[in-house]
């Protein structure tokens, strides 16, 4: 018979792993530290990974779509399209700046999907942009920092949503103007 986590079996089994590293390592005062280490060394490396997404000055990008992660570093970046459809920013114990002043938006509703722990981020928008903040603040805060003017023209037919969740970070939304 196959023993899993979820049956009585794979419980004890489970159970009796877990206390013999804990008893082995509980000597040293070593065994949380040592996961916490492996673990954050299994996301170094993984970050490492991720190619352009991590590239900290990548500017005036022809992409229609945005993934950016920050992880313990920052980075300022610029896109130039005339079809920004949204994307998603990460940032973890770092910050970063979207500049799309030079961007249009895509028909209808666009999502840039964002996450910050321990971080935060700025995007700059142009004034026309109709802007809905959803993200959800965990002792953080996320803001529309823009100045409303009444001479700008919005259209109504382009918006950029932005959707996420801010946890012990923060961001803003903003335009030079």
């Amino acid at each position: 018979a196959r023993i899993t986590v979820f049956d009585a079996d794979g419980r004890v089994v489970f159970g009796a792993t877990v206390q013999l590293f804990s008893n082995y390592f509980e000597s040293f005062n070593f065994f949380w530290p040592a996961i916490f280490i492996v673990v954050g060394i299994v996301i170094l490396v993984n970050s490492r990974r991720l190619g352009d997404a991590i590239r900290p000055n990548a500017t005036d990008s022809k992409a229609d779509t945005i993934d950016y992660v920050n992880i313990f570093s920052g980075a300022e970046r610029q896109l130039i399209t005339d079809n920004f459809q949204g994307g998603k920013v990460t940032s973890i114990f770092g910050g970063g700046e979207v500049d799309l002043t030079r961007s249009s938006l895509a028909p209808g509703d666009n999502v840039i999907e964002i996450t910050c722990i321990f971080g935060g981020t700025t995007i700059i928008v142009p004034d026309s942009w109709n802007v809905v903040i959803e993200v959800t603040p965990i002792l953080g805060g996320f803001s529309d920092s823009r100045k409303m003017r009444g001479d700008v023209i919005r259209d109504n037919t382009r918006s950029l949503t932005i959707r996420g969740t801010v946890i012990f970070g923060g961001g803003e939304i903003k335009s030079y103007k």
